[in-house]
């Protein structure tokens, strides 16, 4: 396809099936690597597919393959969401700063899972200390 302005092309293709299981009914990628496209057309007939697909590159385009356009600064881009580019990546900044001085959701598993080890160390101990008095009372 060509680049355009807008999302019409995208909401065009049949998103029914939505992602693969668990979160949805779609394809999946094992079948998909053994059976091919048999898979696909047996098993999701409704489901869009390119036929082809080919990469331009275009004069001017750095290593990266992003092409050296000024931007209109009378104009500003909205991206779909309603948020102007700028704000985008200003916004995404942020949060990736924000992230790097948190703790990852292992680290913050494995301090829960280290309290949690001491707290039933402590129980038990504990249990052992009242158990030796009360035999102790009994004799």
């Amino acid at each position: 396809g060509m680049v355009t302005d807008g999302m019409e092309n995208i909401r065009n293709l049949y998103s029914g099936y939505g992602d693969m299981p668990p979160w949805g009914k779609g394809p999946q990628q094992g079948p998909i690597h053994q059976r091919g496209r048999k898979y696909i057309d047996e098993e999701f007939p409704l489901l869009d597919s390119f036929i082809k697909c080919s990469v331009h590159r275009y004069v001017g385009a750095d290593s990266e393959g992003k092409i050296n356009v000024e931007a209109n600064e009378k104009e500003e881009v909205i991206d779909d969401g309603g948020e102007t580019v700028g704000a985008r990546e200003e916004r995404n900044l942020r949060n990736k700063k924000d992230s790097l001085g948190s703790h990852s959701q292992a680290e913050k598993m494995q301090i829960y899972a280290s309290a949690l080890i001491v707290f039933l160390m402590f129980i038990y101990i504990f249990t052992i200390r009242v158990a030796k008095k009360k035999g102790r009372k009994s004799n």
